[in-house]
């Protein structure tokens, strides 16, 4: 939307989202700073070779149009509005928060390029700037190069400047070629309009996918929107796409679609995509989203109904825990109260951004029922996973954030003889598979 066409709290939260982000951008830059302040007073930066990438993709998109204090709702599917986020304002980009900007912001911060994080086929979702420092050897002081270069270049970039050949076994197994090409070749002056020698590199993510060969790009149209994560089931992945082209020499922003006026240009380069598709085990493709996340996977608790727990757990990943998450399930603990009352965690998985936990909070349980309560929603997709899966304590982060709020590790003062999970089927409701229906459609075809 137009900046104009925002309403005066739009405005506001979305100008604190971008504070927060170029203040963190502030802070990274002078930690940067700090390292390499060490290295020069330790007398070694003559003898160190910097390399700095502004990052590992295009500007994020992820927080939705109007942008969350908790990122973990965009990965459950869930748009927070912007008079709820209006709760976190003051707390915006402090540790009560996971904060995403809106949007907008990542489309404004990937121009002059297109599209943003996630979409692999278009510059705005791969491009980043690289500076490279090494005194005494990489001496044409801020020169500009405009070779073309991959990250996959790094390696051989840090092999041959060290003298280093890459391993062919390790520990008897065999390992597979260091690829990319060496970006030494750049660094003197006379070379700075040279050819450059990676010729061909292909791109793929969530099955947007891209070809560069020789000054010419090929890209797949997106047919998916990258900030409404999941919420349609995407085309087949292979004739649901449109393919654009571009000469890179001329159109480095890739504004000029020329794949009507050249269709065997296009051809060539299609085929040099799935060439190198097969080559470095890309295939098969798959274009699904938040829903491969739920993709059935070998693991430890495949097809169990029951868990059960003795005593004291921590540090339990999410993979291996009872996954509550679109079923129903009882958890039932029978504990030992000491005289006087107990409190703390007696089984909890993850925290602060989504999670839950079964605790008590200064009294006694008696095997009666305490409370009755209905929950209107619930976390369909994941907790974060940062955060792991603890019997008798919480070791990361707290689930309760304002109501029975409590101190980590809240360790658990009576005794758990046994803690008992016994999961229903996955089912998803109505609302559910409106929302999500990629990630319901998914789980349906598969095992649970």
């Amino acid at each position: 939307p137009k900046w104009d066409s925002l309403d005066w709290e739009q405005r506001k939260l979305f100008i604190k989202q971008a504070d927060v982000y170029g203040a963190y951008l502030a802070y990274t830059d002078n930690e940067i700073g700090r390292v390499i302040q060490a290295v020069e007073d330790l007398g070694e930066l003559d003898n160190t070779l910097i390399i700095y990438i502004s990052g590992d993709n295009g500007a994020s998109a992820e927080g939705m149009l109007n942008g969350t204090p908790n990122e973990f709702t965009t990965f459950n599917g869930v748009a927070v509005p912007v008079k709820d986020q209006f709760l976190w304002y003051e707390f915006w980009g402090s540790d009560k928060t996971f904060p995403h900007f809106a949007t907008p912001w990542a489309w404004a911060m990937d121009t002059p390029f297109k599209w943003c994080k996630q979409v692999a086929s278009h510059r705005g979702g791969t491009a980043q700037g690289v500076c490279m420092s090494w005194p005494g050897h990489i001496t044409d002081l801020g020169g500009i190069r405009n070779q073309f270069c991959h990250v996959i270049d790094i390696v051989p970039t840090i092999l041959e400047v060290t003298g280093i050949t890459a391993p062919d076994t390790i520990n008897g197994i065999k390992q597979r070629p260091v690829e990319g090409v060496s970006m030494v070749y750049t660094w003197d002056k006379a070379n700075a309009s040279a050819p450059t020698k990676h010729t061909t590199q292909y791109f793929e993510m969530l099955g947007n996918r891209a070809i560069y060969q020789d000054g010419w790009m090929a890209v797949t149209t997106p047919v998916t929107i990258p900030w409404l994560l999941s919420t349609a089931t995407p085309p087949d992945v292979i004739t649901g796409y449109k393919w654009e082209l571009y000469n890179m020499n001329e159109d480095v922003t890739e504004a000029n679609d020329l794949a009507a006026k050249m269709p065997d240009k296009l051809k060539q380069m299609q085929d040099a995509f799935y060439a190198e598709a097969k080559k470095y085990n890309v295939l098969p493709l798959d274009n699904s989203t938040l829903a491969r996340f739920l993709t059935p996977r070998p693991s430890s608790t495949a097809g169990r109904k029951v868990f059960e727990y003795t005593g004291e757990l921590i540090g339990t990943p999410p993979s291996c825990a009872p996954n509550i998450m679109a079923k129903d399930y009882i958890i039932e603990a029978q504990v030992e109260i000491p005289e006087g009352g107990a409190e703390g965690m007696i089984v909890t998985e993850g925290g602060r951004f989504g999670g839950y936990g079964l605790f008590l909070s200064k009294g006694f349980v008696d095997g009666k029922s305490a409370a009755k309560k209905t929950m209107e929603n619930s976390t369909p997709i994941e907790f974060p996973e940062d955060e792991d899966f603890d019997v008798g304590l919480d070791t990361r982060t707290g689930v309760a954030m304002i109501e029975y709020r409590y101190d980590c590790p809240f360790k658990f003062t009576g005794k758990i003889d046994k803690l008992r999970f016994d999961l229903g089927p996955v089912q998803y409701t109505a609302q559910d598979r409106k929302q999500l229906p990629a990630i319901a459609d998914r789980v349906a075809r598969a095992k649970d």
